[in-house]
């Protein structure tokens, strides 16, 4: 009699979490599947299809950009991804497409000299702006914040900074006292 007890009891108790199951998922609504990083990408690496995964998540929790398939051609995180985290189109830029310029940038084009590694359109960079000091070269300090390569030309590159760092590039790079470092 016990055992049946005990029996009944484990029933109800496993039924009693299924329909909880249920009803916590159609609370939910339904599952669709969107594109995850499978593993951490940093800021302007090329992404792998095998990098990315899908995930089935509520419907109302993704974001109407979410990605529903992984992307064709190589595309180039826009920022640090963390695995597991949901792709939007934002995340990403593929080397076969225009770059748009992202709110509160600008466009500023660099004259490119020998010493600039090879870039393609979506690589990030580091700009360093180099001071002078009484006519002759000072320091060098690095632009706060990464920016982003529009396009290249055999002659200069063309950049997505921060509109505050507009004036202060423009003034360096037309003195040639800019130099550029691929992240």
């Amino acid at each position: 009699m016990l055992v049946l007890s005990s029996l009944a009891l484990i029933v109800t108790l496993v039924g009693s979490v299924v329909a909880d199951a249920r009803s916590a998922r159609a609370m939910w609504g339904s599952t669709i599947p969107i594109v995850v990083a499978g593993v951490d990408i940093e800021l302007g690496a090329p992404i792998e299809p095998n990098e990315l995964t899908i995930s089935h998540q509520p419907a109302a929790f993704v974001a109407d950009d979410a990605l529903t398939h992984v992307p064709d051609g190589i595309e180039h995180s826009v920022r640090h991804l963390r695995a597991g985290e949901i792709l939007t189109r934002r995340d990403l830029v593929s080397t076969r497409e225009g770059i748009d310029v992202p709110d509160g940038h600008r466009a500023i084009g660099l004259p490119l000299d020998p010493t600039v590694p090879k870039l393609v359109a979506g690589d990030f960079v580091d700009l360093f702006v180099i001071s002078d000091v009484f006519g002759t070269t000072g320091s060098a300090h690095r632009i706060d914040h990464p920016a982003r390569v529009i396009e290249v030309t055999d002659e200069a590159v063309m950049l997505a900074v921060e509109a505050r760092s507009v004036a202060e590039l423009a003034n360096a790079g037309s003195a040639g006292r800019v130099v550029i470092a691929l992240r």
